[in-house]
């Protein structure tokens, strides 16, 4: 299978996990991972390059506004901080971390980052997992 189709299958766990209201550190990590894996593929990827290259643009419009500067890192640190927050073993997973592991992602997918290591993330995700797959034997 392709890294689209396991993106696919990633995000359809996501979706039913998240439903359900189980593993909420898990699906966390399989939506990341799933939005990571599908990339700009079909309607879905260019609706999310869309929604964060939007984000984006408005926060460089609002931080150059209010600061003087333009600063696009700032949802990224925003949503850095609470996940990171959430997934501490001392506080637990929420139903929120999901959906703030779906948003960081699609800033890493879409490059809108505004910094440059988390840019190139994805591609890191995409090689480790085919280096699974070849491992595996897949």
């Amino acid at each position: 299978m392709s890294d689209v189709a396991w993106g696919v299958i990633l995000l359809v766990a996501f979706a039913l996990c998240h439903w359900l209201g189980i593993f909420a550190a898990i699906r966390t990590i399989m939506a990341i991972v799933g939005v990571i894996l599908l990339g700009f593929s079909g309607f879905i990827g260019h609706i999310m390059v869309v929604i964060a290259t939007f984000v984006a643009h408005l926060t460089d419009t609002v931080t150059g506004w209010a600061f003087g500067v333009a600063v696009p890192a700032i949802p990224v640190v925003i949503l850095g901080i609470i996940l990171l927050h959430d997934l501490h073993p001392k506080n637990g997973a929420r139903k929120r971390t999901g959906i703030i592991g779906l948003a960081l992602a699609v800033l890493i997918v879409a490059g809108a980052t505004g910094i440059g290591a988390l840019n190139h993330a994805a591609s890191g995700v995409h090689s480790t997992f085919d280096s699974v797959k070849t491992s595996v034997g897949g």
